[in-house]
């Protein structure tokens, strides 16, 4: 069962391999034509994966057979970004990059991306394309994807960041779900701010990379003295009573 690491499950019709299992070749971009659609996606076994702004939805094993691209569904999982209308926003792209790299190297499959004309059924494509991409014929053709700078956007590894605090600077954590976390001094002033993908640690994937490298360590700090500090921030609640 591939599960991807920082998820959200919510089981769904096929998380069990209701409809049986695949040997994952290629993976497949969509997106939703919807502003929520977990439910939908979870409960007709659409697809494994929802990713939105703030998480990364998993219905379904990636290498369950989903039904989200007809004569495509046994090649490979297929991808749904949370967008009405196509237009994907930087911290999707940051959570499409994060799911689609782990399938790639899950699998073996190559870092390729293809947005050329329509793929016969039965093409031995390995790599990533887009649900527009393919031809069907079973179903009615579709036109959800991404352009070529989606991929190169989702696939650039970050900027190695320059420490922003000096040596002997006393900082902390503040992580909230792997989602958001705050780079905090010790006077309660707010350093920096991460919004990214879940990655090891149960820290966001860009507060990661920002840490590598630098002397900002990962260790979450608590006790009485940071309880005043992050009051200061906003973070967290003043004390009442």
């Amino acid at each position: 069962m591939t599960l991807v690491p920082g998820a959200v499950f919510y089981p769904g019709a096929h998380w069990n391999y209701e409809a049986g299992q695949i040997d994952p070749s290629a993976v497949f971009w969509h997106y939703t034509v919807g502003n929520d659609s977990r439910a939908l996606i979870a409960n007709q076994g659409l697809a494994p994966i929802l990713v939105r702004d703030d998480i990364v939805w998993q219905f379904a094993p990636l290498d369950a057979c989903c039904y989200t691209q007809c004569e495509w569904n046994r090649v490979g999982p297929g991808l749904e970004v949370e967008s009405l209308d196509g237009s994907i926003t930087p911290d999707e792209v940051t959570n499409l990059g994060y799911v689609t790299l782990f399938a790639l190297t899950t699998y073996g499959i190559p870092a390729n991306f293809y947005d050329g004309p329509r793929l016969p059924v039965g093409t031995p494509f390995r790599g990533v394309t887009n649900h527009r991409n393919l031809v069907h014929r079973a179903c009615d053709q579709h036109f959800d994807g991404f352009d070529e700078w989606v991929w190169d956007a989702a696939m650039t590894k970050p900027t190695p960041h320059t420490s922003e605090r000096h040596d002997g600077m006393t900082v902390c954590w503040v992580n909230f779900n792997g989602i958001k976390a705050y780079l905090v001094g010790g006077a309660g002033v707010i350093i920096k701010e991460f919004r990214g993908a879940p990655g090891a640690y149960g820290f966001p994937q860009d507060a990661l990379d920002y840490a590598n490298g630098t002397n900002c360590g990962l260790a979450e700090w608590n006790g009485d003295e940071w309880v005043r500090a992050l009051r200061l921030t906003g973070l967290v609640p003043a004390a009442t009573g």
